[in-house]
């Protein structure tokens, strides 16, 4: 019995590393049921006290584990590098005073293109049909604000 105890609690950390590295909580939920079955047997073969603190090292051990795969994990795994707010606002700065045409209806946030690229604006002031041309009046931060020409 008290192998069957160790086999679960050693199963269920390393189903915790899967996880961190399979994503989508299947493994998770195995992890947890295999270290929920250690402690319940330790608590049927040894009682309370055993258990608690059965439960508690698996925890900590599980925490520990989790982190130490956190941390060894590339930054950005799973996802597309984004460029920053600054360097977007860098390059919006670029579209200061240029005309371009709204794709949508500006009410007063919508699409518009400059020069073939896609950007969302705001309008100055009202609503602004879908196909008009337009002129950047400022720049604001990543914010394009609008008017109708």
């Amino acid at each position: 019995m008290t192998l069957s105890i160790l086999f679960f609690a050693v199963v269920g950390i390393c189903l915790v590393i899967v996880e961190m590295f399979l994503p989508g909580l299947v493994f998770g939920a195995m992890a947890l049921l295999s270290m929920l079955v250690a402690v319940i047997l330790t608590f049927v073969q040894f009682g309370t006290g055993p258990a608690i603190a059965m439960l508690a090292g698996l925890l900590i051990a599980a925490g520990v584990v989790a982190a130490a795969c956190f941390k060894s994990l590339p930054k950005g795994i799973g996802s597309r590098p984004t460029p920053s707010d600054s360097s977007i606002a860098a390059d919006l700065q670029g579209l200061q005073d240029r005309e371009g045409r709204s794709l949508s209806m500006l009410k007063p946030a919508g699409k518009a293109e400059f020069d073939g690229r896609l950007v969302d604006v705001t309008a100055e002031t009202g609503i602004i049909q879908a196909g008009r041309k337009i002129r950047v009046v400022q720049v604001l931060g990543t914010h394009l604000i609008v008017r109708q020409v």
